[in-house]
């Protein structure tokens, strides 16, 4: 669940169909704080931003040791 976020979460998206799995198109990770970070390739720079819930969201994981 996306209120249960804690940093270095990994948030998955998908905009659209693309053939990868869950037809995820996009990867942030939760940074704490009701923060993101993501790479774009369209401002070719790594973005840090206020995380907002989304209808796009298809998986989120937690990596462990």
């Amino acid at each position: 669940s996306s209120d249960k976020l804690l940093p270095g979460d990994l948030i998955f998206y998908s905009y659209k169909k693309n053939g990868r799995y869950k037809n995820i198109s996009h990867v942030e990770m939760y940074t704490g704080n009701g923060m993101d970070v993501s790479a774009s390739s369209s401002n070719n720079k790594v973005i840090h931003y206020d995380y907002y819930p989304s209808d796009y969201i298809v998986m989120i994981a937690r990596p462990t040791k």
